[in-house]
């Protein structure tokens, strides 16, 4: 098997192991989470560098850095605990690994095919949200419900098992599709990430004009129909972008087009669906949007006021810990578990936190921060030489950053699928490093 067909197929896995886990569950009573297979990706990688003597650039080597001082971190803090630091730092470590992976599955081929493969991803989790949308009203698939219910009352957390009864005893007042991988921030990500390769790269990756507006029209439909709130804003925010950066840029017709499309299919889409809404939901809406209150705690359901109150309450925390444990605040614990945690509404700063500590998170962020700066820089040489397809290559990586950066201040947005897209920002970010080295060989970021 080539190596990109196992990447391709990877993907796809990824995409498809929690449903594949809910049903055989339902079918046959036993619990087998195979999203693990996939984290073998990571151990494939390893052996393949060393196989064949990889060459290492500057760039490698800012990640390899943060890979090395996590892992180093975490063992010592858990005093040569190796079961519990590989259980614990997966999620750190494997879309790191996975970035190399890419770039071995690569090599001189282009980045294309993959991206036409997430896109086919979104599409598919986009088909399924809308479905799920339409079963919940409709009661269409009753065993769908069923084996929703039975996989969360057992294996997953309360709170997803809540969501699932919600639904099941009161569509009308609480609509919130799961998603196809029960998690409605991944699944929002996932669907974001595939409609801005669409609108922005989509004529490198599908032939037929007409077919690019149809996925953007399908995607836009599946990000609103998920009433993430997160994911909506930064749907709209993303186009606003793209369509101020277009302005004036002449050589970017392809870019304007689709463009075009996508905001008449926001009007359109956004238009018809808060119309049915708020002819047959307006409760639900304005718990959406947090216009009413949240009459079961009384409190504001608006997220950006509980994000800015808890803000406040992680800065307290977080001096306080410095005070009285400076070291594991700044270096972590190796470790996640709920004595080690803060508990706001920051769930993907304090999972880190806990992990490899504020230096850790720092370090992390920088990698994508590196990015979108390669990525400027790389774009004002293309700007210049009308370099168009490049342009919106790179173009493409700040936004997929910008986007995973908004994601990651509320909730994590990562899971083994979308960890190849945190790959893919890296892979960019390493194309512009590269094209930035052509032009100017003394340059350095």
């Amino acid at each position: 098997m080539k190596i990109t067909s196992l990447l391709n197929l990877s993907f796809l896995f990824g995409l498809l192991a929690t449903q594949i886990t809910i049903w055989t569950t339902l079918f046959t009573g036993i619990y087998l989470p195979y999203y693990r297979i996939i984290f073998g990706l990571q151990y494939l990688t390893i052996l393949t560098i060393l196989l064949k003597r990889y060459k290492f650039n500057r760039y490698d080597l800012s990640i390899i850095f943060f890979v090395f001082y996590s892992l180093t971190i975490a063992i010592g803090m858990t005093e040569f605990d190796i079961p519990t630091v590989v259980r614990n730092m997966n999620t750190v470590t494997f879309p790191l690994a996975m970035y190399f992976f890419l770039k071995i599955a690569f090599g001189s081929r282009s980045v294309y095919n993959f991206l036409k493969i997430i896109v086919i991803g979104g599409t598919i989790a986009a088909a399924y949200v809308i479905f799920e949308m339409v079963n919940a009203l409709t009661n269409l698939m009753p065993s769908f419900s069923q084996a929703l219910l039975l996989y969360s009352s057992k294996y997953r957390s309360f709170y997803l098992y809540q969501d699932v009864v919600g639904v099941m005893q009161n569509p009308t007042l609480f609509i919130r599709p799961l998603g196809i991988f029960l998690n409605r921030t991944v699944g929002g990500f996932l669907i974001l990430s595939s409609l801005l390769i669409v609108i922005v790269v989509g004529d490198k990756i599908f032939t037929i004009k007409r077919k690019i507006k149809y996925i953007i029209g399908l995607l836009m439909i599946g990000i609103i129909t998920t009433l993430s709130r997160t994911s909506i804003l930064l749907m709209i925010g993303a186009i606003s972008f793209l369509a101020y950066y277009s302005i004036g840029n002449n050589h970017l017709k392809v870019l304007k087009k689709q463009i075009y499309y996508s905001v008449s299919f926001i009007i359109i889409i956004s238009l018809l669906i808060l119309f049915f809404l708020f002819s047959f939901f307006v409760v639900h809406i304005g718990f959406i949007f947090g216009l009413w209150s949240d009459t079961i705690n009384d409190t504001p359901s608006n997220v950006h006021i509980v994000l800015a109150r808890h803000f406040i309450k992680l800065l307290k925390e977080i001096h306080q810990r410095l005070l009285d444990n400076p070291i594991n605040t700044l270096f972590g614990y190796g470790i996640y578990s709920p004595s080690t945690i803060i508990g706001t509404e920051f769930h993907f700063f304090e999972h880190y936190l806990s992990l490899i500590g504020l230096v850790g998170f720092f370090l992390f962020f920088t990698l994508f921060l590196r990015v979108v700066l390669l990525c400027c820089k790389a774009i004002k040489y293309t700007h210049l030489q009308k370099d168009d397809s490049n342009e919106r290559l790179f173009l493409l990586g700040i936004m997929l950053s910008l986007i995973l950066i908004a994601n990651l201040i509320h909730f994590s947005p990562l899971n083994v699928c979308t960890y190849f897209i945190v790959s893919l920002i890296l892979y960019i970010g390493d194309l512009a490093y590269r094209y930035n080295r052509q032009r100017w060989p003394s340059f350095q970021v």
